[in-house]
């Protein structure tokens, strides 16, 4: 398999492209039946059934959830984490794609593959997922569980091995912001962060960011 193989896969197609966030659990599972799904990482396990194809830069990851029937197809950077060795060959059982040099917390626009038919790397893992939307053709590209900050006090949905900063979540906005802006302009894309609540103002639950605070 190549990435050029799913170029437009999903042409004129909404996709959801779905975090780790604390949010995540607020939606009923079936808001995505009959949705195109693409899952960063492994959080959506403890809320969904299944996704159509889950993106991750850990190699680990993508080793242990290849061959599950949750999951559609595995999208693996080459590189760990988009930038240090080991380096994935090609295979058959799950896509390994070309990528930038991941600049991590460093990550501007200028950092954007050189390839044409390359992944975003990036701090936050969800980048390299809406990329991948956006590359298959998405018409609308809708974000699910990319909080970037805390819900009553949890970073993330429970179970995920990982929490957040309010230091890494600055960080991680600000290059879904710079990413979301590249994709509109290379790609016939719209982007659009989503809520399970009535109102940004949380239905009386308490979000908390670098930015400040809604309840």
């Amino acid at each position: 398999m190549k990435l050029s193989d799913f170029r437009n896969r999903h042409a004129g197609e909404d996709i959801y492209v779905i975090g780790s966030g604390a949010t995540l659990p607020h939606y009923d599972p079936s808001f995505f039946d009959h949705c195109v799904t693409v899952a960063i990482n492994m959080g959506w396990q403890h809320h969904l059934d299944s996704v159509d194809y889950m993106v991750t830069k850990y190699h680990e990851t993508a080793m242990e959830w290849k061959d599950n029937d949750r999951v559609g197809l595995v999208v693996v950077t080459k590189k760990l984490r988009g930038h240090v060795a080991p380096v994935l060959s090609e295979r058959d059982d799950c896509l390994v794609v070309d990528h930038n040099n991941n600049p991590v917390a460093a990550f501007g626009s200028n950092d954007w593959p050189k390839k044409p038919d390359a992944l975003v790397t990036s701090h936050s893992s969800i980048t390299t997922g809406m990329h991948f939307a956006a590359y298959m053709g998405a018409r609308r590209l809708f974000i699910v569980g990319a909080d970037c900050g805390s819900l009553d006090g949890k970073w993330t949905i429970e179970g995920h091995p990982t929490g957040g900063t309010p230091q890494t979540a600055a960080s991680f906005e600000r290059h879904n912001r710079i990413v979301k802006k590249e994709l509109e302009k290379r790609y016939d894309v719209r982007v659009v962060s989503l809520l399970p609540f009535t109102t940004p103002n949380m239905d009386g639950h308490k979000f908390e960011s670098h930015a400040g605070r809604l309840n």
